[in-house]
């Protein structure tokens, strides 16, 4: 963050990551020569969950972490985005079933569905909760969640992680932490490549499927709508996956990116694809100041 603020600064930044806090964003938008290019995407904002190690391989626990999210502070304040209604973005509207809503963050709703978990009773519940280190604004997501479960009845440890890092520990469910912070977008524009990726048993081991679903039925539904030909039937089963999930909390899904990145003035050809990071084609790009 001080690295790309001292640059633009100076005149030097051409483009930045779109992972800076909203202050940096802020301070170099106010900048003669900057902008900052904001743009909708197809990709989910998650708090993965380890869904076969204790304690969040218990559905109670997974509903109670979802229930103490303030998901406004979040998308409004710390990191601004849509909302997210569950695993896909609305960029797949046919895909998600009607009246499908947002979650809500409800603190005595979360301690009560922590109650029924097998871990209640014993003292605080331990939950380690891992994010990118560097990332100023997964930082304050961190201990904004952890200031809420403590005080429902979970004991949060806050590991942040280079990302070299969090890729190896994604490789075993033993490995995997409880819960970690992840950007999720599709590779091709298809809600398979959402959920197959992430949550089929044939596809964990990686930084993508860190909440170890393996779930047989969600397999079959995946592998169902793989088959399928008929485009709305295809969207049926699409929109079953999406309830099973949201049904079973496998993740907790806390926004759609809107993806910002702060620009010299003079940097001209930016143009927004939402499938992973062909945005950043950089033979688009020109340099061309304003006279």
């Amino acid at each position: 963050e001080a690295t790309v603020r001292a640059l633009a600064q100076r005149g030097e930044l051409g483009l930045s990551s779109q992972y800076q806090s909203t202050e940096t964003y802020a301070g170099i938008d106010a900048l003669d020569n900057y902008r900052v290019i904001s743009v909708p995407t197809a990709t989910g904002f998650y708090i993965k969950l380890n869904n076969q190690k204790a304690p969040t391989d218990d559905i109670h626990v997974r509903r109670a972490i979802a229930m103490a999210m303030d998901y406004a502070t979040v998308r409004e304040v710390i990191y601004p985005g849509a909302e997210l209604t569950g695993p896909l973005a609305p960029v797949f509207p046919e895909a998600i079933p009607e009246g499908a809503e947002a979650p809500v963050f409800d603190l005595e709703a979360a301690r009560a569905e922590l109650e029924q978990s097998k871990y209640f009773g014993d003292g605080p519940i331990p939950l380690e909760h891992v994010y990118v280190s560097g990332t100023a604004f997964e930082e304050e997501i961190a201990l904004l969640l952890k200031s809420t479960l403590d005080s429902i009845g979970f004991d949060v440890s806050i590991a942040p992680e280079p990302w070299n890092r969090i890729t190896d520990l994604a490789s075993s469910i033993e490995t995997t932490p409880d819960s970690t912070q992840v950007f999720y977008g599709p590779t091709y524009p298809s809600p398979d490549s959402v959920y197959f990726v992430q949550y089929h048993s044939d596809a964990t081991g990686t930084w993508s499927s860190m909440d170890w679903v393996m779930d047989e039925e969600i397999d079959g539904m995946i592998e169902a709508s793989r088959q399928e030909t008929d485009a709305e039937a295809r969207n049926g089963i699409y929109q079953d996956i999406f309830s099973k999930l949201v049904e079973d909390q496998r993740s907790v899904w806390l926004l759609t990116q809107e993806k910002r990145l702060a620009a010299h003035e003079c940097l001209q050809g930016y143009q927004q694809i939402p499938m992973q990071s062909w945005d950043l084609d950089f033979s688009r790009l020109s340099w061309s100041c304003p006279e």
